[in-house]
């Protein structure tokens, strides 16, 4: 029995953004992006792990975000959407303030 092989997601473009599909464990996921961005960020191969879409650069991972933003050293998703990579979405920040950011762990128990 042969082994039929599911169709490749062909990266495009939608009306919430342009979308990127992601290699890895969960191929049904994707990262939005700008227009302004999307041909830049189509070239490479995208994976997604832990939430985020990253790529290999010299035998280290490198975030969707430092292509987006490269002289930044972080950046927040303001709607806590990890692949939502569109610039409306991203912001400079520090480690206190994307922390601050964060949403409410699923093992809290008292709302704070």
């Amino acid at each position: 029995m042969t082994k039929v092989s599911k169709s490749p997601k062909v990266n495009g473009r939608s009306g919430q953004g342009n979308k990127i599909y992601l290699g890895g464990k969960h191929n049904n996921k994707y990262a939005l992006v700008d227009k302004e961005d999307f041909d830049f960020i189509n070239k490479f191969h995208w994976i997604f792990s832990k939430g985020y879409a990253f790529r290999w650069l010299n035998k280290k991972m490198r975030y969707m975000h430092k292509d987006i933003f490269p002289d930044l050293e972080r950046v927040d998703h303001i709607n806590h959407r990890r692949l939502d990579y569109r610039r409306v979405n991203l912001r400079p920040c520090t480690i206190s303030q994307n922390g601050a950011n964060r949403l409410i762990g699923i093992n809290n128990t008292s709302g704070f």
